[in-house]
């Protein structure tokens, strides 16, 4: 099964990208389209087909800065929907220096 989609592809230009007994990825690049395979066969006679073109995201920006000028005048906010901000862990104190764990000078303790 694997072979027969390799091969049905490569009558199009297609390459493998990847190959193992079970799996193989492939990759189709034609007249601007690029479309990626994953073929998997196993011995138990399961198999499974994903294919995936890629495609540039397409950008769909409604707001503008007037509209948003005047809710902030008006209302002292402004809301806008359809953005969805995932919070990132602070990296800004990696480049401090560490502080010492040991004790100042004063405050150790020293035999006698």
């Amino acid at each position: 099964m694997l072979r027969n989609y390799e091969n049905a592809l490569a009558k199009h230009g297609g390459t493998v990208v990847f190959a193992d007994k079970t799996r193989e990825t492939l990759q189709l690049v034609k007249d601007g389209r690029e479309i990626w395979v994953e073929v998997t066969a196993e011995f138990t006679g399961k198999y499974g087909l994903t294919i995936v073109e890629r495609e540039a995201m397409k950008q769909e920006i409604v707001a503008n800065a007037e509209t948003f000028s005047n809710d902030l005048r008006s209302t002292g906010h402004v809301a806008v929907y359809g953005i969805f901000l995932i919070p990132i862990r602070r990296i800004s104190n990696l480049n401090r220096p560490r502080l010492s764990r040991k004790s100042p000078s004063c405050c150790r303790r020293t035999q006698v």
